[in-house]
């Protein structure tokens, strides 16, 4: 990262100073695959802190279609969650609960800082339903 220079004036006196923004990571998110009101989902990475929250886009996707998407991260036209998180000491892991109100999907996952700062990079939490019906087989 490249960082900026700042120039301050003061009563005739300037002074030059670099100014770097270390902006979070965002690694994975654990499980990577779960049900609606899970608790305990923690997405991993380093830079968080405290007041970090966690940011849910989507679904993105249905589940098994992923060719087609639902919305459009890229004009921010997907439903957007923020959630609290609990981050550990280290300030490596976020852990948080998934929606119970959530649908099925594929969600894109990021982290922000208590400061606003987001992590650049983002992770995909899939939610599946929790229970399926399938076809009854017939023996042969």
């Amino acid at each position: 990262m490249q960082p900026a220079e700042l120039l301050i004036t003061l009563a005739g006196v300037t002074k030059t100073a670099a100014l770097s923004l270390a902006l979070p990571r965002l690694t994975g998110v654990a499980p990577g695959w779960t049900l609606a009101g899970t608790p305990d989902v923690v997405a991993y990475g380093s830079g968080f802190d405290p007041g970090s929250t966690v940011v849910l886009e989507g679904p993105v996707y249905a589940l098994g279609a992923y060719q087609t998407p639902l919305c459009n991260v890229v004009t921010y036209q997907c439903p957007v969650q923020t959630l609290t998180a609990e981050v550990n000491p280290a300030d490596t892991a976020a852990s948080f609960t998934a929606p119970a109100t959530l649908g099925t999907g594929l969600y894109r996952v990021a982290v922000r800082r208590s400061g606003g700062l987001t992590t650049p990079t983002t992770a995909w939490l899939a939610i599946d339903e929790a229970a399926k019906t399938l076809p009854e087989v017939l023996p042969a």
